[in-house]
């Protein structure tokens, strides 16, 4: 916004100094040029006092930014390195942990196993084998003896029948033929005795063979058992073989756990010998921080400084500009209309932008210009004039400076006036960059931005249309009711009220925008040999903007009235009948009543009657004409010939408000 001021300062101050080379008389002349050369000279040193505190500040808040971003920066790197800090350690402690596990593990599993393996292997062993060999002795034993003592109970026994045998051979051949019956007796005897001995010895054969036989059988099963221990010892060998091989696992992993904790602790002892850097580091930052926080709080208290002198700057621009300033502006050409003659001109020695109306003779049934005629030419001059090829956007940028001072607690008119049809609704309502949205924006971007110095806003918003005189709430229930709305002015304080209207509290443009759509459809509109939708009543779009800042100890309070006029047109032009008629009867003598009221605050007479009762739009307006606000006005003209006329009047009309010249303006308590 600095900018913008620097750019019409200097533009204002070039002029002035080329229109100054302009021929006058000769007196006239060296008064004139030494009037622009003072006025070329305050107005750059106003302009360099604004650039040079403009590019201070801006500097001073660059220097901020950055001191705040550096202390965030090593605030983070100091978290950062804590948590890395945090985490080696929590990892640490969990491998030492693990580690601490697995050796106890592997040692106690190593000797349980140990320990078990060698039990069961000793006992097994020791006690099969003894079993085994008792058993095998016993039976080898048992086998031996009693093969044996029967081969020398047989042979003892063989030997003694022998012996018998031939001994009784020996008798019988000794002995008589008669004794020879008897002895065949005792010999048939004893063969009987000795088949009874042989059998019975044959049964104790098969007795002993027997035995022998289940001892044969208990020395298999016994190797059988034998088989299944040594079976079992090769499983225990085996398990205990694969135990060896995964304790040389486990210890192989121990060994790279060790390895991996040497790493970790070299990684640790690097983090903390960083961390201690950092830590100075931060040392260092924090000190330097508490420095630059009190080279904050001391630029900061520059900044509230230089934000005063902004207003105070920007105020004194706005009444060397004119506390009533007039815009003009062309709206583009119709595709089936016929082009007026409209010349534009570069700003002339009273600062004004020119725009000429030339007359053109057309016969009137063809519309084609006839043999030549003297011309006559309209001179006027504006503040600003724009042609038909400029954006909302582009004009916008010439008024923002007006909605600023209603944020720093002056009352601010914006209105457009013009015919039916001459864009003054594109101008003021258009939705995407009309004067109201971009001014709503703006508002709010501003407010934001002062919140960041410790101010605090609050927005209200009316939404009102004067209708044949009278007043209807636009957002309201109450607009199709009957109810009459009084407008109440309280002389002490300056401020301006209407009974019965609705006002909200605005907190988004998207909220207000809302608003606007819903005022604008229950605007009433109707339809004239001029326009098809022409507004048929005056459209005021109030704002008051409340501003405190606890810090300064300050507070604003400013209005911002936007206003979009109903269409000013002739009856010839317009030829409306019946309620139409009346319509432009009210609408007309409100607009009368404008210019009015407009060249009476120009009278300069502190005794001048200033006529706001003459209508419902200037009684409304009162303390936003006056000398305590700050006015703009919009001229919307056609550029078709047929609007030739009315374009005339509405620039006649315009001119008279320009050339008003009122106090200066001051803030709202």
């Amino acid at each position: 916004m600095a900018d913008r001021d620097g750019r019409s300062l200097s533009k204002i101050s070039d002029s002035a100094f080329n229109t100054s080379q302009n021929h006058r008389p000769n007196s006239g002349k060296i008064t004139k040029t030494m009037s622009a050369h003072q006025s070329t000279s305050r107005f750059q040193i106003l302009k360099h006092q604004v650039v040079g505190k403009t590019t201070e500040l801006t500097e001073l808040k660059k220097k901020i930014t950055t001191l705040r971003t550096r202390k965030y920066k090593h605030d983070l790197q100091r978290e950062q390195a804590q948590d890395a800090l945090e985490r080696l350690n929590d990892q640490m402690t969990l491998r030492e942990e693990e580690m601490a596990n697995v050796e106890e593990n592997k040692l106690m599993g190593l000797k349980e196993l140990e320990a078990d393996f060698e039990d069961k292997k000793l006992s097994l062993v020791s006690k099969q084998n003894a079993d085994l060999q008792k058993k095998a002795d016993e039976y080898f034993k048992l086998a031996q003896d009693t093969e044996l003592q029967k081969q020398e109970s047989r042979k003892a026994e063989l030997s003694h029948l022998m012996g018998e045998v031939e001994s009784l051979k020996n008798q019988i051949s000794n002995l008589p033929l008669d004794f020879q019956q008897a002895i065949n007796d005792i010999v048939v005897s004893g063969d009987k005795n000795l088949e009874l001995v042989k059998k019975e010895k044959q049964s104790e054969i098969m007795g002993l063979n027997h035995s022998i036989e289940v001892t044969k059988d208990l020395i298999l099963e016994a190797n059988h058992k034998l088989s299944k221990v040594k079976d079992e010892v090769e499983i225990s060998i085996g398990r205990t073989n694969t135990m060896e091989l995964e304790y040389e696992e486990l210890l192989a992993q121990w060994k790279l756990t060790e390895n991996s904790c040497i790493d970790l602790q070299h990684e640790i002892d690097s983090q903390m010998d960083e961390l201690k850097s950092l830590e100075d580091k931060i040392a260092e930052v924090m000190n330097n921080a508490e420095m630059y926080d009190a080279n904050a709080l001391q630029m900061d208290d520059q900044i509230l400084s230089l934000e005063n002198s902004r207003r105070n700057l920007h105020g004194l621009l706005q009444d060397l500009k004119g506390n009533i300033r007039v815009f003009c502006r062309v709206r583009p050409l119709k595709a089936e209309e016929n082009p007026a003659r409209i010349e534009f001109a570069p700003m002339n020695d009273a600062f004004k932008e020119q725009i000429t109306l030339v007359t053109e003779q057309r016969d009137s049934m063809t519309g084609r210009t006839p043999a030549p005629k003297p011309l006559k030419k309209y001179d006027f001059g504006f503040d600003k004039v724009f042609d038909e090829s400029l954006s909302n956007s582009k004009v916008y940028e010439e008024i923002s400076e007006l909605v600023q001072s209603a944020l720093n607690g002056f009352n601010v008119c914006i209105f457009a006036y013009g015919q039916t049809g001459s864009g003054k609704t594109f101008t003021m309502s258009k939705k995407e960059d009309g004067m109201i949205p971009r001014a709503i924006r703006q508002i709010f971007e501003e407010v934001s931005h002062l919140k960041q110095q410790g101010w605090e806003f609050e927005i209200q918003g009316q939404f009102l249309e004067i209708y044949n005189e009278t007043i209807n709430d636009l957002i309201g229930n109450t607009y199709s009711d009957s109810q009459k709305h009084e407008i109440k002015h309280d002389e002490t304080l300056m401020r301006t009220s209407v009974t019965g209207v609705t006002k909200v509290f605005l907190d988004s443009p998207e909220t207000v925008n809302e608003l606007l759509a819903k005022a604008s459809k229950n605007r009433f509109t109707a339809s004239t040999k001029a326009n098809d939708k022409s507004s048929r009543s005056h459209s005021l779009y109030i704002f008051e903007i409340t501003g405190h800042n606890v810090n300064l100890n300050e507070s604003t309070r400013g209005v911002l009235n936007l206003v979009d006029l109903a269409g000013s047109e002739r009856f010839t032009h317009s030829q409306t009948t019946g309620d139409r008629f009346k319509e432009t009867q009210a609408i007309n003598k409100s607009l009368s009543s404008l210019g009015d009221v407009i060249c009476a605050l120009g009278a300069n007479s502190s005794k001048q009657h200033i006529p706001y009762r003459n209508s419902k739009l200037t009684y409304l307006l009162q303390y936003s004409l006056g000398g305590n606000s700050k006015t703009l006005m919009f001229v919307n003209i056609s550029p078709a010939h047929v609007h030739f006329n009315e374009t005339l009047n509405s620039l006649r009309f315009a001119t008279k408000v320009n050339n008003t010249h009122i106090g200066n303006a001051k803030r709202n308590a």
